[in-house]
């Protein structure tokens, strides 16, 4: 009676577990065909179809010994043809997606071995797909009229065109077998798997807009199917549109999510789940937290780069951020476009930030190129961003404005709100060196509320910044700041001592020290020529702070590594007129003529900056006669010492 018993319910759980397998509810299914093998032995049709809603539903590992009884049961039956068909497209994409190659290839040659002596089958098609044999695939597909097997081969043709370089070829392929898949050409298995590939692909290539239109159709079409038909790798395609979109918390939960679904695995899709999940954070400005995912990214063997050079950079190590972007791209292979334009952007970026006009000007020339012949709307944004960059720096603020223009449309037709809303920085500043201050004001007001809305915290404090510069729609205005002036003494003599390349490293590390401790300080950078900087403070404690930690810091690293540039730095607090985003008057020069005046490792300082100051030991004050100036400064030395 109780073996009758369990026999019902074991029949029962199997009837279910076909039903809900035929209306594809793959949890339901899973479920059922779990508790019907734990009460009697599946025939291998029920073993295959519980493997795919194993699958389906991210066990990876149930899919994997299913099949392998699924494999053992057709070879008992002596159905080589469907126990080489599990094989080839089940134990192998199964072997593959868990990161073990090896194993993936081997049940590969053990379906072809199982079908080398049978006549002409749509299986063999099959395994051709499985390795690599598109053509063949393809060929087999048509003749038995296998759809799936033609949308397979199909899908996997668009990838190799958009791996050699055949972006537009290679996605419009991809669009016709999603097409076939939203009019319920495809199985259900396939289709969800290679939606879930688009996805993917969208995202390598930066279609963020096809990938969510994609995304928009696939989803409802599986809402009926449960929560988990996309297994756990695809949630790294889904983080990262969601990123894009401005969604950063759901980017931030999916991507974690991926991470501890797929740790065990060993597969590269936790390192990519990482990486973007310190995208975002960096966006946030969460340096360490940053950095913590990187170099999980980098334990998984996925380059971190570009988001840890923007780490250091952010922390003002802007010599070791070019070192790691410059070491990135030297091991990606040049016919790796798309790579290599992912990467480009942020050695424009430490480029143009070390003064290497060489370094930005034919990075920027390559992403151009690149970005072309990929032609989706991200990287040809991201390529207008760095062609702007450089027309700025080299002065023609109208060409910048109007390249610019063409980056900020682009970013908004690929829908990504954060990156449209750097470039409005961008546009603004170009537009400041114009004289539009009027339209200047209005992108960084739309620069600021996203970044706000988004929670990008020092991209908002930096346009709040250049809200101010642009002082309240163009009026002149009157702002009491400390100025202060920084300038490395006996540049040219050290050029010609150390040669191009070790100056060029030398003030890559200058650069970087400085910045990190005017941003400690408060200091809001106003300009950067050559080896000097203009740096404006809200008060003079904070600047005179600020100028005795430089002095500090080159003294310990002149103890600690033998050398040090001499910086001399001069202090002036003052009224100054604000005026097209520049600070300008009297007070401003006078600030500049007591920086020129010191010396090596010196702190000057006016006298009148230091009132209501007297805790700073300082030499005795003395009048300075300054070029341009009519009437004598009072200033003093501090002893920073």
């Amino acid at each position: 009676m109780e073996a009758n018993d369990r026999k019902g319910t074991s029949e029962g759980a199997l009837l279910r577990g076909r039903d809900a397998f035929s209306r594809s509810a793959w949890s339901e299914a899973y479920d059922a065909f779990v508790a019907a093998q734990s009460e009697s032995d599946l025939d291998p049709d029920d073993l295959s179809a519980l493997a795919e809603t194993a699958f389906c539903t991210g066990h990876l590992s149930g899919a994997i010994r299913a099949h392998e009884a699924a494999f053992a049961g057709y070879l008992d039956a002596g159905d080589p043809r469907r126990a080489a068909l599990v094989a080839a497209w089940g134990l192998a994409v199964d072997y593959e997606f868990k990161g073990v190659q090896s194993v993936a290839d081997g049940w590969n040659r053990r379906a072809e071995r199982l079908l080398s002596d049978e006549p002409e089958c749509v299986e063999q098609g099959w395994i051709a797909l499985g390795l690599g044999d598109t053509d063949r695939s393809l060929a087999f597909a048509r003749r038995f009229g296998d759809r799936n097997l033609e949308a397979r081969s199909l899908h996997r043709r668009g990838r190799e065109l958009v791996e050699e370089g055949r972006v537009a070829e290679g996605m419009a392929l991809i669009d016709d077998v999603c097409t076939s898949i939203a009019a319920g050409e495809i199985r259900p298995y396939e289709a969800s798997f290679l939606y879930c590939m688009t996805t993917g692909l969208c995202v390598e290539v930066a279609d963020y807009r096809r990938a969510r239109e994609w995304w928009e159709v696939s989803h409802p079409y599986y809402l009926g199917f449960g929560p988990n038909i996309f297994p756990s790798f695809c949630r790294v395609s889904r983080a990262a549109m969601m990123q894009v979109e401005g969604s950063w918390d759901e980017a931030e939960r999916e991507g974690q999510a991926a991470i501890e679904e797929l740790h065990w695995t060993g597969k590269k899709d936790v390192g990519y789940a990482a990486r973007g999940l310190g995208d975002v954070r960096l966006k946030r400005g969460d340096l360490s937290g940053a950095e913590e995912a990187y170099r999980e990214a980098h334990d998984a063997g996925v380059d971190p780069q570009p988001g840890l050079a923007l780490v250091r950079l952010a922390q003002g190590r802007s010599d070791a951020a070019l070192a790691l972007i410059r070491r990135a791209l030297e091991e990606v292979d040049e016919g790796d476009r798309i790579e290599r334009a992912r990467l480009l952007p942020a050695l424009v970026t430490l480029g143009l930030m070390a003064g290497a006009r060489e370094i930005a000007g034919p990075a920027a020339d390559e992403l151009w190129s690149a970005a072309e012949d990929i032609g989706t709307p991200a990287f040809r944004a991201a390529a207008a961003d760095a062609r702007g960059a450089i027309q700025r720096a080299d002065g023609d603020a109208g060409e910048a404005a109007k390249t610019l223009r063409r980056a900020l449309h682009l970013w908004q037709d690929a829908d990504a709100q954060y990156e449209a809303a750097r470039t409005r920085l961008l546009l603004g500043d170009a537009y400041l060196s114009t004289g539009d201050v009027e339209s200047a004001a209005l992108e960084f007001e739309a620069a600021r509320a996203v970044f706000e809305r988004l929670g990008a915290g020092p991209d908002a404090q930096q346009a709040v910044a250049a809200q101010r510069r642009t002082a309240a729609g163009g009026t002149v205005v009157t702002a009491r700041k400390t100025f202060m002036f920084t300038d490395i003494v006996g540049s040219t003599e050290l050029i010609e001592a150390v040669g191009d390349d070790a100056w060029r490293d030398l003030l890559l590390w200058h650069d970087g020290s400085l910045r990190k401790c005017f941003a400690e300080h408060g200091g809001e950078e106003v300009d950067h020529a050559g080896d000097g900087f203009f740096i404006a403070f809200p008060e003079p404690r904070v600047a005179i702070d600020c100028a005795i930690g430089i002095q500090r810091k080159l003294a310990e690293h002149r103890r600690a590594q033998g050398f040090a540039p001499q910086v001399r730095i001069g202090l002036h607090a003052t009224e100054a007129m604000i005026a097209n985003g520049k600070f300008t008057g009297g007070g401003v020069h006078t600030a500049a003529r007591i920086g020129a005046l010191a010396e090596g490792g010196e702190i000057l300082v006016s006298l009148d900056t230091l009132t209501a100051l007297n805790d700073y030991a300082r030499s005795e004050p003395r009048f300075a006669t300054l070029k341009g100036i009519a009437e004598p400064v009072e200033i003093v030395s501090l002893d920073w010492h």
